[in-house]
């Protein structure tokens, strides 16, 4: 079994968060996707749903690093990450045209043996510092740093600032940190896409 428990992110799972998304604002629960899938009884480690525009700006992106249940984690993390994201507008049922989704199925995570000791796009980084009585946590999945043009210190320096820690990012802070890695498996699918090859089958 590999380190995703033997399911790999699929189109149809990213389908499954969209028409998720579209049966609560149609308040129809019906259809849905077969097991063969979107298999409802395996378990996964962790689970993260995103939402992104035509212009591939962000609208949305939350999820787990709790163990749960597949179909059921994307279901509510479809919901989460496209409502309650508070960075972002709630998406709309007139704004799910222009939407595209995406589902990144996590690994387990594994402690790093030093602060850089992690593969630029291969692993996500979860870190925590303890400092004055307070902790900080942040994380970046493992496409976030190639696409912004990160190197490993400014992926640490967004990291601090994304935990909300505001002293100066230096690599003696870096080393204070507890770093866990993991790897994600991603699928995306437009609107249209799932309008035109799922939707018809699940409704």
């Amino acid at each position: 079994m590999d380190a995703f428990g033997g399911v790999r992110a699929s189109k149809a799972m990213a389908a499954y968060a969209l028409h998720t998304l579209e049966a609560y604002f149609q308040k129809d629960r019906t259809g849905g996707p077969t097991d063969a899938e979107v298999p409802a009884q395996h378990r996964v480690y962790g689970m993260f749903v995103s939402y992104e525009d035509k212009n591939g700006h962000n609208m949305g992106c939350i999820g787990t690093f709790s163990e749960g249940l597949l179909r059921e984690t994307i279901g509510k993390y479809a919901l989460v990450a496209a409502l309650e994201d508070t960075r972002f507008e709630p998406i709309g049922l007139e704004t799910l045209p222009a939407v595209m989704c995406k589902v990144t199925l996590l690994s387990q995570m594994l402690p790093a043996p030093a602060w850089d000791e992690w593969v630029l796009g291969q692993h996500g980084i979860y870190i925590t510092l303890r400092e004055a009585g307070r902790r900080y946590t942040a994380t970046f999945l493992p496409d976030v740093a190639p696409s912004q043009g990160w190197d490993k210190t400014e992926t640490f320096r967004q990291l601090l600032r994304k935990s909300g820690y505001r002293a100066a990012p230096t690599v003696d802070v870096f080393k204070r940190c507890e770093v866990l890695t993991y790897e994600g498996s991603k699928a995306d699918i437009t609107y249209a896409e799932y309008h035109n090859t799922f939707r018809k089958d699940w409704c």
